[in-house]
């Protein structure tokens, strides 16, 4: 394939300071039967261009990722399938780590694990909100998961007669949540 064309345009974002430019680097082996993908040769509109049309659930594994300059990235991708050893071994070990959790719960925790803490609190505000007034246990497994995520972003928190309140590290106290008795 030309990179060319590809760096080029990866290259023009530098012209936006809100824009990073990514240029991928694509290692593609035809055998991985699991990853159809055509070449646009004789049928894309940009003649000129070599372009390739990947089917939906296609992986890559990220080999490398290279700062080229300021605001400019090349991301080096190897095609693979799902049979793949370290995706199975990686979905094996998100599964076991999540087990104990069902549905969305098992998402926010996902989320959590990757670092997505606002996100998470979302899930677990709404958890909170939704849980019956005597479900102690589940009141209790829920906040404990909204103050590691406090925590873990400089909060102190605080549960007293039904009420969390958080003390965010810049904006000082304010009411995370409320519980009916």
């Amino acid at each position: 394939m030309d990179q060319a064309v590809s760096y080029l345009y990866a290259e023009s974002s530098k012209q936006n300071p809100n824009m990073i430019g990514v240029f991928f680097h694509m290692e593609i082996d035809p055998t991985i039967a699991s990853a159809p993908f055509v070449e646009l040769k004789n049928i894309s509109y940009f003649d000129e261009e070599r372009e390739v049309l990947f089917s939906t659930h296609t992986i890559f594994r990220i080999e490398d990722i290279t700062k080229i300059e300021e605001r400019f990235w090349k991301v080096q991708l190897t095609l693979t399938g799902s049979n793949d050893e370290k995706l199975v071994s990686l979905g094996h070990q998100i599964r076991n780590e999540l087990q104990d959790e069902k549905g969305w719960r098992k998402f926010a925790q996902l989320l959590f694990k990757m670092g997505r803490f606002h996100q998470a609190e979302h899930f677990y505000q709404t958890f909170l909100c939704s849980t019956s007034p005597g479900d102690w246990k589940n009141i209790s497994s829920i906040t404990n998961q909204l103050a590691c995520i406090y925590n873990l972003q400089g909060w102190t928190m605080r549960f007293t007669d039904g009420e969390t309140y958080g003390t965010d590290p810049v904006l000082g106290p304010e009411p995370i949540a409320s519980i009916e008795h």
